[in-house]
């Protein structure tokens, strides 16, 4: 699954190996999902919460990605959030993620 400050600053490897973690959410966990370097779980409250992996924006360089970050507040699902949508599935392929929306059922 997607690390958590895993990297060792050394020789940039990363530390994968299993780990108990406690993600900032006050809603029940009822879906996780991972990828090949990201971690995924949905929450009763309808929150996307992810950790582990790279961001890649528009513009700029890529970033390693440290903590824990909601996917609701990335700008594109945010906006998506904006025009009265919700999500209602989320998978993770081995490069890709895949919202599923109600509209689009």
């Amino acid at each position: 699954m997607g690390e958590i400050n895993g990297v060792h600053e050394k020789d940039d490897t990363v530390d994968s190996g299993p780990r108990k973690i406690s993600l900032p959410c006050k809603g029940k966990i009822v879906r996780i999902e991972a990828n090949n370097s990201r971690s995924v779980a949905m929450t009763d409250r309808g929150e996307i919460w992810y950790w582990g992996g790279m961001r890649y924006p528009r513009e700029g360089p890529r970033e390693r990605l440290t903590g824990f970050h909601l996917l609701t507040e990335e700008p594109d699902v945010a906006e998506m959030l904006k025009r009265g949508e919700k999500i209602v599935e989320y998978r993770a392929g081995l490069a890709h993620e895949l919202l599923l929306t109600e509209a689009n059922i």
